[in-house]
């Protein structure tokens, strides 16, 4: 008689699992897919041609009541500033008119955070367009486990590792930034961060013939400009010797899409649980069967 009931169970749990699987799963593949493309047009990467318009685009004022360090305005499209104009004053570096320069449309700067994660949002998109609904529990669970990690790749590339040094100096600035400064532009979760590095051993350095080893690099210096710009590159490779300004500033499409993915993230670790819950519940009643 105990045997017969946890057989009716098992097949109840499947019938459930079944159920699951051909009604819901395909209803939250179709969920997926649209905050996947609500995160593509907020980056300005719609996969849809006539969104095109309408794609992530703004002027952001980059100031601070509480920061006079850095002032001006950069104007975004997509993964790109398109333009700006940056004010810098730094104390114990700078102590009259502001440093300016602008960044101009020849000479866009490339956002290299947003151009990978909408690199992964489209793996992500391709991988719920193409392949066919999972119809099985295993099936299920790799199909779903693929897709959260491609979630999770792009979700980390928000958040900017500090500890690696300077990453994304931006060049070709109009007029170029004096060789001992130098200026980042990345962004970090919701913001878009404006920082400028003051390389402040340039000028002590640059009269010795040698500077410290960098990891297996020994850059030659005299007192040219191009020795400048290798005592700044060698900068780039050694964080911890620089005084630095910045300042943050909310950028809302980078919002929208963290909270697209933040929703297809929900989505995929809750058919995940759900599905794990199914074959544990099956696994279960097939032991007691099997010892019974």
């Amino acid at each position: 008689m105990t045997q017969l009931i946890i057989t009716q169970e098992l097949q109840n749990a499947k019938n459930e699992e079944a159920w699951y699987l051909n009604t819901q799963v395909p209803t939250i593949i179709d969920e997926a897919k649209v905050q996947i493309q609500l995160a593509l047009l907020a980056l300005g990467d719609s996969p849809l041609d006539n969104d095109k318009e309408s794609a992530a685009g703004s002027t952001l004022a980059i100031s601070s009541p509480s920061n006079d360090s850095i002032k001006g305005f950069v104007s975004i499209f997509g993964s790109q500033i398109t333009k700006g104009e940056l004010h810098f004053s730094i104390p114990r570096y700078h102590k009259g008119r502001p440093i300016v320069t602008r960044i101009t449309p020849q000479h866009p700067v490339v956002l290299h955070q947003i151009q990978n994660i909408v690199n992964y949002l489209h793996l992500a998109l391709r991988h719920v367009e193409s392949s066919a609904s999972p119809t099985g529990s295993v099936q299920a669970i790799e199909y779903f486990g693929d897709l959260l990690g491609l979630i999770k790749k792009a979700e980390c590339i928000f958040t900017p590792d500090h500890s690696a040094g300077i990453q994304y100096p931006v060049k070709d600035l109009d007029p170029p930034l004096p060789d001992d400064l130098v200026l980042e532009l990345y962004i970090n979760r919701v913001s878009v961060t404006t920082r400028v590095h003051v390389l402040d051993d340039l000028n002590s350095s640059s009269s010795s013939s040698t500077t410290k080893p960098i990891g297996h690099l020994f850059p030659v210096l005299g007192k040219s400009a191009s020795a400048k710009s290798s005592l700044a590159d060698a900068h780039l490779l050694c964080p911890g010797t620089l005084h630095q300004a910045s300042l943050e500033t909310i950028y809302p499409y980078l919002e929208t899409a963290q909270t697209a993915l933040g929703k297809v993230g929900f989505l995929a670790r809750d058919v995940l649980t759900k599905l794990n819950l199914f074959r544990g519940i099956d696994e279960e009643i097939q032991d007691f069967l099997s010892y019974a």
